[in-house]
């Protein structure tokens, strides 16, 4: 069988979908699954291609059932055999539903895979409230939508400003700062034993009171060796004390004007070590475009 879940520290081999999901290849125990390494699939003479193609044959047999319209346009997978965040791999069985716009899914866990149109706001609200609910199970797996493109899944980013899209950003936020927590303490304790000191920058989601928009910050500071995560508005604090002075960052514009001091880690989430502050120069350019964050 298949699995769809996060990128994870398990060394398994696994085909990205989108930017935040992994499909991989497991084995099906009588009370347990087993992921299969690639140390397994060269004892078999066959390809993470081929084991996939034949993981996906087998979850399609037992995929007999109907996705269930839970709301207008909304479908919600049937099966809670923890196979149906899997089934985001059954392209044909999700193109087939009749949705408004692409079709948009959401797999909170291994028992919940939803879907509805990109143009159906009810429907999207529904996914946004529904995944909200599951936020805190343990085995949580994504607050991030991926949309369909042909046979491709791609991560969908909601940027609208009704309160479905502003939903989903949130989850979207949310789910990124969980997982930079997550990956934190491993690079915290990476770093202790190898007697480096580097400061493990954490993700903080914000909301601007006005527009309800919800964005993931992190803060760079003078003096400081950094692993910055990849965040929507960077916060820099030119000097440390009461009368620190700060600029706050749009990410893309912060790369054009310092990505020269950052190293990208290799690592996901997506990480960039930085030793050295921004130049006179570069700081009088970061507060220029210095930008109202709203956070709260």
């Amino acid at each position: 069988m298949m699995s769809v879940g996060h990128h994870d520290s398990i060394r398994v081999p696994y085909l990205p979908l989108g930017d935040h999901l992994t499909v991989s290849v497991q084995f099906d125990l009588d009370n347990a699954m087993r992921y299969i390494g690639d140390d397994e699939l060269k004892d078999w003479g066959v390809t993470l291609k081929e084991a996939l193609q034949a993981a996906r044959d087998n979850l399609w047999t037992i995929s007999n059932e109907s996705f269930v319209e839970v709301a207008p346009g909304v479908y919600r997978s049937p099966w809670q055999d923890n196979r149906d965040a899997a089934r985001l791999f059954l392209h044909d069985l999700i193109w087939q539903l009749p949705v408004q716009g692409q079709h948009v899914t959401m797999v909170p866990n291994r028992d919940v895979l939803l879907v509805t149109g990109s143009e159906n706001l009810q429907g999207l609200d529904f996914l946004a409230k529904t995944t909200e609910e599951l936020l805190q199970d343990g085995r949580f797996i994504s607050g991030i939508p991926a949309i369909l493109d042909g046979r491709v899944w791609k991560t969908w980013r909601s940027t609208g400003s009704e309160p479905a899209h502003l939903a989903l950003a949130r989850l979207h936020a949310l789910t990124i700062a969980a997982e930079y927590e997550d990956q934190a303490s491993l690079l915290r304790e990476q770093f202790e034993q190898q007697g480096d000191d580097v400061f493990v920058a954490s993700v903080m989601v914000t909301s601007n009171p006005k527009s309800g928009e919800t964005r993931n910050v992190a803060v760079w500071d003078r003096g400081t060796k950094t692993s910055l995560p990849r965040v929507d508005e960077l916060v820099f604090v030119g000097d440390m004390g009461n009368d620190a002075e700060e600029a706050i960052v749009a990410w893309g514009v912060a790369v054009e004007i310092v990505g020269d001091l950052m190293e990208l880690q290799g690592i996901y989430p997506e990480r960039f070590l930085v030793s050295a502050f921004p130049n006179d120069a570069q700081w009088q350019q970061l507060k220029a475009t210095d930008c109202d964050s709203g956070r709260g």
